[in-house]
């Protein structure tokens, strides 16, 4: 579980996060949306420990940040050139080598890159080269999972298959998730509740009623959904 109290982190001249409360419980996935500059990306780099905030308090699974057991998964790969795909996974493995290549290949297996494990990156597409991020972050095998627009530099066809891988996992793991986004679509495709952030403050919580499958994008309802929230995005909050 997430629980963050009183948070704020000020850069001055109004910029920042300020008096951010939030409860995420154990296994939700939550997304949050905004304009550019609303503070999201500063919230969850806050939960992820990469920024010290002003006051307030994060406790995730009841521990500090420090403590915690996070997994952090970014925009750009930030793959190592001269590693191969299982090499790149194997990173963070605290193993011998023969364990870390096994770990490794299972988990690459387990994201359909099994065929690529011994590419390096330069020979592999955008959206095979985020399976192997995820891959590295998963494999640490955290109880939290932070995003930070995910899918944002992929095309729409490898955007989507990976909307989709990321929702098949969360089924599978039932992982505690908090993912930023600009997506409407990505944020109601794969989350339980978004988070409106305007200015710095969470200033909207959408309750997301969709059973989240794979052929939701399909499904009449789910476009009702976002034509709802799309006002929501606009700055200073509802516009109708």
């Amino acid at each position: 579980m997430i629980k963050v109290s009183n948070l704020s982190v000020d850069y001055g001249n109004n910029n920042g996060i300020f008096d951010i409360d939030l409860v995420i419980p154990n296994g939700e996935i939550i997304a949050i949306i905004g304009h550019s500059g609303c503070g999201k990306t500063t919230l969850l780099n806050t939960l992820a420990g990469l920024l010290c905030f002003d006051k307030g308090e994060i406790r995730i699974n009841n521990e500090e940040i420090e403590s915690a057991s996070l997994g952090l998964i970014q925009q750009r790969d930030a793959l190592f050139p001269w590693l191969k795909a299982w090499e790149n996974v194997a990173i963070g493995i605290n193993e011998d080598k023969k364990k870390k290549k096994n770990v490794s290949l299972s988990m690459l297996s387990e994201l359909d890159m099994a065929e690529y494990a011994y590419a390096y990156p330069n020979q592999l597409s955008g959206g095979q080269r985020q399976r192997v991020s995820i891959a590295r972050t998963l494999i640490t095998y955290p109880d939290v999972l932070l995003m930070d627009e995910p899918t944002a530099s992929l095309d729409a066809f490898n955007k989507e298959s990976l909307q989709d891988l990321l929702l098949t996992l969360h089924q599978k793991k039932n992982r505690t998730t908090l993912f930023v986004t600009h997506s409407i679509e990505e944020a109601l495709f794969l989350a339980n509740k978004v988070l409106v952030m305007d200015k710095g403050r969470i200033i909207f919580t959408y309750e997301n009623p969709m059973r989240h499958t794979l052929d939701l994008r399909d499904k009449p309802e789910f476009y009702d959904h976002v034509k709802k929230l799309r006002p929501l995005m606009k700055r200073g909050g509802l516009s109708e």
